[in-house]
């Protein structure tokens, strides 16, 4: 009996602590985000492990830079042409993936409508 009662005692202990961390994490995250409107990370790819190239936008400018681990270095600054092309590539990834996400959603709900059926016939 004695063990049982310290076995719940021990979760009720680790709900409270994990409550807490989420509490203090929320309440620190308030404070440690930048909101930064002047600097934006548009597109990120990775060519190894510890080496990446990116589109920064700076202040309405648009940057290709090298990000490592050591240092961030500024290859070149895209022109008003490539600059709208970007814009056009990301639209168009932006509306093939709402395309995608409501694909999803028609399937996830006839299977939900299938298994509701399936489950209904097997309780008559």
């Amino acid at each position: 009996m004695e063990m049982a009662l310290a076995v719940v005692r021990l979760i009720i202990g680790l709900v409270v602590v994990i409550f807490l961390i989420n509490v203090l994490m929320r309440y620190l995250n308030k404070y440690t985000t930048q909101n930064n409107d002047s600097l934006r990370l548009v597109l990120r790819v990775a060519l190894s492990k510890n080496l990446s190239l990116g589109i920064v936008e700076i202040l309405g400018s648009y940057y290709v830079v090298s990000m490592s681990e050591q240092k961030l270095e500024i290859i070149r600054q895209l022109d008003a042409e490539e600059i709208e092309q970007l814009e056009a590539n990301l639209a168009q990834k932006q509306a093939a993936n709402e395309q995608q996400v409501e694909k999803f959603k028609e399937i996830f709900t006839k299977a939900k409508l299938t298994v509701r059926k399936d489950h209904k016939d097997d309780e008559d």
